[in-house]
């Protein structure tokens, strides 16, 4: 392995998975460093702190770079990454140490041994990103997904854990799916993929890059990181009860059956709401609707 393929830079958010991120960090860069990898450790301090380093990372002449923490802390990283160079040039790695891993989940690294084992093979094939425009304030906004997007029920459950149950672990989106399904709303959404439009009542919207999330949902069944394709998958109007029968169908990944799906696979996406949204971006919320969206074809590099 050529110098340049064994240094690493790793952000890592010690705060991750209620601080065991940085109880277990140490270890596993030791592990990394007893296999011969030269691996340089920067602690976020702040939320936006992982794009910050990776943007300078960059800029000092890292080409691979590794995200420490969970979904948000990956997503951080990505957008570090790709508003700098989404030349496909940079590689990005993750280290599962956060509350949930759903990006891994594809390539079965959510176990750190696994995680740690494909690092040190270093094999990194190109990886599609989305690049997305929403309001932040008010204000419209450039933010990248790898994993994916939701809008609706889906982004109320993930900001309720976030919130309120991010103490709980995973168990946490369990929680949360019923608080919000007792305040069940379906806005109205026009939706257009690669200028195919349809509208009406929504419960949800997931826009994926890959196949997971909250670590464990099985969203978007089918989706590839790496075919130049966004799977985007829409649950019509559902009553409570209903909602809640077919949510199992989102962990065991049958949802695209169900009848009140709509399913599309495209390059481009609007997202238009009579008023703003929450957006889900990895598992945060990043802002509000109305959305705009692009997959950017082998835009970084990854290892799995």
């Amino acid at each position: 392995m050529a110098d340049e393929e064994k240094r690493w830079l790793a952000i890592v958010n010690p705060t991750a998975a209620g601080g065991r991120c940085g109880e277990r960090i140490g270890d596993a860069v030791d592990e990394l460093r007893w296999r011969g990898l030269a691996v340089t450790t920067r602690f976020t301090t702040k939320p936006g702190d992982a794009s910050t380093l990776a943007a300078e990372g960059i800029a000092e002449g890292y080409t691979r770079i590794m995200a420490v923490g969970g979904d948000g802390t990956v997503n951080e990283v990505v957008n570090g990454i790709a508003k700098t160079r989404a030349d496909g040039t940079i590689t990005l790695a993750t280290l599962p140490l956060g509350t949930s891993n759903s990006f891994l989940r594809d390539f079965n690294q959510q176990k750190l041994p696994n995680a740690i084992a494909r690092i040190t093979a270093g094999t990194a094939p190109p990886c599609d990103l989305v690049r997305c425009r929403i309001l932040v304030d008010g204000v419209p906004t450039e933010r990248w997904f790898i994993n994916n997007v939701i809008v609706g029920f889906g982004a109320n459950v993930g900001d309720t854990m976030n919130r309120r149950l991010k103490f709980m672990g995973k168990h946490g989106y369990s929680v949360g799916v019923f608080i919000e399904v007792a305040r069940l709303k379906t806005p109205v959404m026009k939706i257009t993929v690669d200028g195919v439009s349809w509208s009406g009542p929504v419960t949800m919207v997931n826009i994926g890059n890959s196949q997971f999330t909250g670590g464990v949902m099985h969203i978007s069944p089918g989706a590839l990181v790496d075919d130049g394709l966004f799977d985007v998958v829409t649950i019509g109007k559902l009553s409570r009860t209903g909602l809640l029968l077919a949510f199992p169908r989102i962990f065991n990944g049958t949802i695209l059956s169900h009848p009140k799906i709509t399913h599309a696979r495209g390059k481009r996406l609007t997202l238009e709401t009579d008023n703003p949204l929450p957006v889900l971006f990895d598992g945060d919320i990043s802002g509000t609707t109305p959305l705009e969206a692009e997959l950017v074809p082998g835009a970084i590099l990854v290892i799995r």
